[in-house]
């Protein structure tokens, strides 16, 4: 008990007009205060010396820390910041059978297996060469030119939606497929059909991203050629890259056809392979046909999911790798985060009511970074006039979609490390805990800070309630580490 503070407390305390005992205690229950709150996630870093005489104490620690992640995210199931390394890995030794007690090799392939495997080599090595090509001897010399200001009325914003960052991505995702199939070869057609099915899914993502960036590159290539086909840097062999080459480098999904076609020649030649073979183990043989089967429907699924999947507006995107869309939304742009763009990876965002808020705006964005936390309040009078008519229509807010973009400030932004986040009333209510400098309110006014955050949740759901998100700021937390570190879970 302090005399001084609790009548500090007392003086700043208002009179409650026109509420009701009923809607106090429902702000309370709202806020937390009488509920118990819980994690189901927390970061533990483990430090341990690293020499000789240390390594059996070593493996019992890892051994009680749990499984060994080769990935923070898994790329199949959930958005992935991560830099994608390598995917496929070999095996240690090929998989086999027993027939009449004679060890056989899955890879015993036949000599139009083997042919067709490098046939399927070959493309894909032919296509990421042009790739690499096009990136190296093209994209990124007229990107340097556009940089030193050598190419008049030519900014690096107007190249980039010419020839998009997409472009890397793209290209990145097939060098790793194709050191794959490398990999893959000296085991055989198992191994590279394995290849396939657990490297082609990262095509996905990639590739409906460089679609919808390029929806209109044709137009766009032919305007940049008439505009600026003498100001191309010497470097640049334009009599090698021509229109129709770019245009065919551009649009690579027609290669993924391509695998597919020999993938499918692939799989009927393999299943009729393994059928020539009378295996006296009849639970071997199925359960080889079910991974081959398994491998196949991976990569084909994916590949025709570019056909069947709607490509969305690319220039709707909140964010561009630079952040110069998202810091042109949102007014009160922090310092902090108007730098670091090329680390700086997107983990999640989501939709919340701000229950500590004074006014009657209190609908917020909220975006995660691998290195920060971002606030963002909704001051569009339209935006909340638009909710009132689809309360008053159907009784259910965000039946559907704002049509706008709604005018955005930013109410707050705390280092990533320092958030502690926890949740109650079954993770539709999440309160942020910020040590260390808390929550800054203004970038004029740094002294200005918050320690503590209660939000609900717009639009919970198993995908997306408080759990996952204190998961997600975890995760966040270990991906903006710069030492090197082993992921146990």
């Amino acid at each position: 008990w302090d005399e001084t503070t609790a009548g500090e407390m007392a003086s700043q305390m208002n009179l409650i007009i026109n509420k009701s005992p009923v809607q106090l205690g429902q702000q309370l229950l709202r806020l937390g205060l009488f509920q118990q709150s819980s994690i189901n996630s927390i970061v533990l870093d483990v430090v341990y010396s690293d020499d000789n005489s240390s390594i059996k104490q070593n493996n019992k620690l890892v051994f009680l820390l749990g499984d060994q992640l080769d990935q923070l995210f898994d790329p199949l199931t959930e958005y992935s910041p991560e830099s994608t390394d390598k995917i496929y890995k070999p095996p240690n030794k090929p998989l086999s059978f027993y027939q009449n007690s004679r060890l056989i090799s899955i890879f015993n392939d036949s000599n139009l297996i083997s042919s067709i495997c490098q046939e399927l080599l070959t493309v894909q090595t032919n296509f990421t060469i042009n790739l690499v090509n096009f990136l190296q001897n093209f994209v990124i010399p007229l990107r340097i030119k556009v940089l030193e200001h050598g190419i008049d009325k030519l900014p690096i914003s107007k190249l980039n939606s010419i020839f998009p960052p997409t472009i890397d991505e793209v290209t990145r995702i097939n060098c790793i497929f194709l050191d794959a199939l490398k990999s893959a070869q000296p085991y055989g057609s198992f191994e590279i059909i394995k290849a396939c099915g657990t490297s082609i899914p990262y095509f996905y993502k990639a590739y409906m991203r460089h679609e919808a960036a390029t929806r209109n590159f044709n137009d766009q290539l032919s305007s940049f050629l008439d505009n600026f086909h003498h100001q191309i840097p010497e470097r640049i062999d334009t009599s090698y890259f021509t229109k129709r080459r770019i245009e065919t480098i551009i649009h690579g999904s027609l290669n993924l056809t391509k695998l597919k076609l020999i993938l499918n020649r692939l799989i009927n030649e393999k299943i009729s392979h393994l059928n020539t073979f009378t295996i006296n183990n009849h639970k071997n043989s199925l359960m080889m046909k079910k991974l081959i089967s398994k491998y196949y429907n991976s990569s084909i699924q994916t590949i025709d999911s570019f056909g069947n999947d709607k490509l969305k507006p690319y220039e709707s995107r909140v964010f561009t790798p630079t952040g110069k869309i998202l810091t042109e939304l949102a007014n009160g742009w922090p310092i902090d985060l108007q730098y670091g763009w090329v680390n700086r990876r997107v983990i999640s965002i989501f939709d919340c009511e701000n229950l500590m808020s004074v006014d009657n705006m209190k609908d917020e964005i909220t975006i995660i970074f691998s290195d920060h936390i971002l606030f963002l309040k909704i001051i569009d009078e339209n935006y909340y006039n638009q909710i009132k008519k689809k309360q008053r229509k159907s009784r259910k807010l965000r039946s559907s979609p704002i049509t706008n973009i709604p005018k955005l400030k930013v109410s707050g932004w705390a280092d990533i490390s320092n958030v502690f986040p926890s949740t109650y009333n079954d993770g539709v209510f999440l309160q942020f805990f910020v040590t260390g400098n808390g929550i800054k309110l203004d970038p004029n006014q740094p002294e200005l800070t918050q320690h503590m955050r209660k939000y609900k949740l717009s639009d919970p759901n198993k995908l997306n309630d408080g759990y996952k998100i204190i998961e997600l700021i975890n995760k966040a937390k270990i991906l903006n580490k710069s030492s090197p570190f082993h992921l146990f879970k």
